[in-house]
C-alpha cells in the first residue's frame, strides 16, 4: 500500500526577524506513524513544529495539511484537525487537571454545540490513557512537573485531532513514563491512522519508537526515512559531531548508539 502524507511542508523557509533558521526544507509526515524529529539544539526542530502549526509564519514555501494550507484554513478547522504541544506551556491559574484535559474539547464545540457526552468520554479517555484518573479533581498547580507534562499531553489527546504535533514531550519525565508515552503515542498512530510528528532529545528513546526518524542539521534535513537507514553512526557524527558504535538489540531488533569515548577505552585496556 503506497504511504499517505497528509503533512507535506514544501520548500518552506522560516525565521525569527531577519534571522532564517529553515531555508528551502521540505519535510512530509506518514498517516499512521510515528515521525520522530532529532538534531542538535538550535538546528530548527521546534522552528518546524511551530510552522507546521502555523505559529510562525512562513517567509518562502507552503504547508499543505490533508491537501489544505495551513496558513489560509480557518482557525477552528485547522483546531480540529491538527493539535501542537510547544515546549513549557503555560495554564490559567486554579485549573484543576480535568479542566486543563477539556481545554482540548473547545475547537469541537459551538453555539449549536455544547458540551455533550462525548465531550466526557474522550476526556475520560485521555485521562486513562496518561494515567491521571486519580489525579483529575486536583489543582493543576499543585503536580509535580512530570505530573504537569502528562496533563497537557492529555489535553491534546483529548483534542482528538487527525494530525498531533509534539515538542519535546517526554521531558521531566522519569524513564518508564517515557517509555509508556511514547508507546502510546506510536499505537494512536497505527491502530488510529493518526499522523504524529515528535521531537525528541534522547538519542535511543527516539530510535527505540519512531517509525520514520527525520535528521536536522542546520536547519536543513540530514537525513529521513526509516530508523535503520538514518540512524547510523556516519549520521551521528556528521550532525552531532558524536563518534559511536550503532548496535542491535537482540530482542526489538531496533538500534542503539553506544557512545565512543577515549577516557573509557584506555580505561578498559589498562583493565
Amino acid at each position: 500500500m503506497t504511504p499517505s502524507f497528509p503533512i507535506h511542508a514544501d520548500c518552506i523557509s522560516v525565521g525569527y526577524d531577519n534571522k532564517v533558521i529553515l531555508r528551502d526544507l521540505t519535510f512530509r509526515a506518514e498517516a499512521g506513524a510515528l515521525t520522530v524529529l532529532i538534531g542538535p539544539n538550535g538546528c530548527g526542530k521546534s522552528t518546524l513544529l511551530k510552522a507546521i502549526a502555523r505559529v510562525l509564519p512562513l517567509k518562502a514555501g507552503q504547508v499543505m495539511l490533508d491537501q489544505q494550507n495551513v496558513h489560509l484554513t480557518p482557525t477552528r478547522k485547522m483546531a480540529q484537525t491538527l493539535a501542537f504541544l510547544p515546549q513549557g506551556p503555560v495554564a490559567p491559574e486554579g485549573l484543576s487537571v480535568r479542566e486543563l484535559v477539556a481545554q482540548g474539547r473547545f475547537p469541537h464545540q459551538s453555539l449549536l454545540r455544547q458540551w455533550s457526552h462525548e465531550d466526557a468520554r474522550v476526556v475520560e479517555k485521555a485521562l486513562a490513557q496518561t494515567n491521571l484518573s486519580d489525579l483529575a479533581d486536583r489543582p493543576l498547580m499543585d503536580l509535580s512537573g512530570g505530573q504537569r507534562q502528562r496533563a497537557w499531553i492529555a489535553m491534546v489527546l483529548a483534542q482528538d485531532t487527525p494530525a498531533i504535533l509534539l515538542d519535546e514531550p517526554t521531558a521531566f519525565l522519569d524513564l518508564k513514563i517515557q517509555v509508556d508515552l511514547l508507546a502510546l503515542l506510536r499505537t494512536i498512530a497505527h491502530e488510529e491512522n493518526r499522523t504524529v510528528v515528535v521531537v525528541l532529545h534522547d538519542l535511543n528513546i527516539a530510535a527505540s519508537f519512531a517509525d520514520r526518524m527525520v535528521m536536522l542539521r542546520n536547519g536543513a534535513v540530514h537525513a529521513d526515512g526509516p530508523v535503520h537507514k538514518v540512524f547510523t553512526s556516519a549520521n551521528l557524527e556528521a550532525v552531532f559531531d558524536l563518534e559511536s558504535s550503532i548496535l542491535t538489540d537482540p530482542r526489538t531488533r531496533r538500534p542503539v548508539c553506544v557512545p565512543h569515548c577515549a577516557s573509557l577505552a584506555l580505561q578498559a585496556g589498562e583493565a
